[in-house]
Formats: structure tokens, C-alpha cells, sequence
């Protein structure tokens, strides 16, 4: 297939149907994925810049090579902050105004030395972070809610953590759980996201998850978009998104079942 007929962008419905011709499918997936390594063609998009997000005067070295900015309001960082850079983390948060915090995280690992627990205070330097309630808002998914107090500028900030658990022997996180992250962060659109998971695997998992997400809230406008584009765009911005032929087959799977059970058709007529 020719660059430009991989990129033509489409709708919900011809995306449904395509995911419904098994036969075609993964011929088309494989040949948008072999496009994609080549990243020999300018896409043109109507939007801001994507460029690697380096505010070293803000985040400091430790940040600027595992911190990406995909979409306008979504960031990637590469993994969950140790204990010596907990300051810089949440400094991070506010910097670039990040109200919405998705982790996707591998059952062995703990994420509970950077934030608090309910109803309990953290302290670090010129913040104080408190989380004001926990909820399971499924099966699968946790939300959390914090207050951030910056005592250098007298401010507060609000954030929100949606965390699901992915099993350490799969390599995937299951893609109901993804659908459902998808489900509750899709209606905040303009709200600066940030998403993290697991080291060594959150560039690859959190791209994928990224090109979903864009994807979904392409859909919610009832407007055409193109998964390849999107992935086009990730893999100049940072060679790991996207990195492997099942990263990209991930993503279709996503979407799949994420029409199936989650996405309204109300209105096709």
C-alpha cells in the first residue's frame, strides 16, 4: 500500500468495519507498521508542535530525557519517581499544570513512596501533597484525588490518579482495563494528562495507550483521524513509542474492543 492511502484519514464507522475484516486486517496493521519504521513521510497536522518537552530550569536533568509531550495536553514519563526525586516529580506535576495522572502499573511494584496514603499529609520541601479520598470506580480501575499545596507561590492544585494493576508475566496490560482507563479519562480533554507506568516498559505501553486515547476523543468529536498519523507523529517525538510490531497490534486491539463494549453508536443513524 502507497504512503498516502495508508495515511487517508477515516471515521468510526469505516474504523469499525475495518476492524471487522479479519481477513484484510492484519495485512493493512502490518503494512502501516512497516510504514511506520521507515518514517520517511512528512505528515501534515493542523496542530501545535510536538517536541520533546526539556524545561530544564523547571525539572532539572533528571527529567528532560523521561519526560515526552505527545499531544498537546498528554505527557509521557518514561517511569515512576525513586525516593531522591519526589520533589522534582510533583514539581513536574505543577509546572506544566497536570491535573490527571494515568498509572499503569506491574503488580510487583510499589508506587506508594511518592504520594500519600488517605487522609494523610506528605511532605517534601515547599510541598505538601494530601490525598482527600480513594475510590474503586470499577473492577479494574482506582481513581485518587490530591491536593497539592505550594507553600513557595501560595497556590493549590488539584489532581487526579487513575491507577489499574497488569499482571508481570503479561505483556500487555489486559485491554479491558485499558478500555476502561480510556472511558474515564476521555472526558478530560484539555486537562493536562500525564502518563506513567512501569519501568523499562512505559514508553512503549504509555504510547500505545497515548494513540488510543487521541484516537477515542477523535471519536467523541465525530471527526476522521488516523491511528498511523498519530503513531507517525509519537515515533518522531521518541523512537520506544510504538517500538514493536505488537505495540502497534495493541493499539488495534484497544480500539477494537473498545468500540465493542464501551463506545455508543447513537449517533448513526
Amino acid at each position: 500500500m502507497e504512503g498516502d492511502c495508508l495515511l487517508k484519514k477515516y471515521n468510526v464507522i469505516e474504523l469499525t468495519n475495518r476492524l471487522n475484516n479479519a481477513e484484510s486486517l492484519e495485512a493493512r496493521i502490518r503494512a502501516e507498521f512497516m510504514f511506520l519504521e521507515t518514517k520517511s513521510v512528512k505528515v501534515d497536522m493542523a496542530t501545535n508542535d510536538y517536541e520533546i518537552v526539556l524545561k530544564e530550569n523547571q525539572t532539572g536533568k533528571f527529567f528532560s530525557d523521561r519526560l515526552r509531550q505527545s499531544v498537546d495536553d498528554i505527557f509521557i514519563f518514561s517511569s515512576f519517581p525513586d525516593d531522591r526525586n519526589v520533589e522534582q516529580f510533583w514539581s513536574m506535576i505543577i509546572n506544566h499544570h497536570i491535573e490527571n495522572i494515568i498509572m499503569i502499573v506491574q503488580k510487583s511494584e510499589k508506587t506508594t513512596s511518592f504520594c500519600p496514603t488517605h487522609e494523610d499529609v506528605f511532605k517534601v520541601a515547599m510541598l505538601e501533597i494530601e490525598m482527600r479520598s480513594a475510590e474503586k470506580t470499577n473492577d479494574n480501575i482506582c481513581m485518587l484525588r490530591f491536593i497539592l499545596h505550594d507553600k513557595k507561590s501560595r497556590t493549590k492544585h488539584h489532581v487526579k490518579i487513575f491507577k489499574t494493576n497488569w499482571d508481570d508475566s503479561d505483556k500487555y496490560p489486559p485491554i479491558e482495563n485499558i478500555c476502561s482507563l480510556l472511558d474515564k479519562v476521555k472526558i478530560e480533554e484539555g486537562r493536562p494528562t500525564l502518563m506513567t507506568g512501569s519501568k523499562g516498559k512505559s514508553f512503549s505501553v504509555c504510547g500505545a495507550v497515548s494513540l488510543c486515547l487521541q484516537s477515542v476523543r477523535e471519536i467523541e468529536r465525530e471527526t476522521t483521524f488516523s491511528l498511523l498519523e498519530y503513531a507517525t507523529l509519537l515515533k518522531r517525538i521518541e523512537d520506544d513509542f510504538i517500538k514493536v510490531f505488537e505495540d502497534y497490534e495493541f493499539c488495534y486491539k484497544v480500539m477494537a474492543q473498545y468500540l465493542e463494549t464501551i463506545h455508543t453508536y447513537s449517533f448513526i443513524e
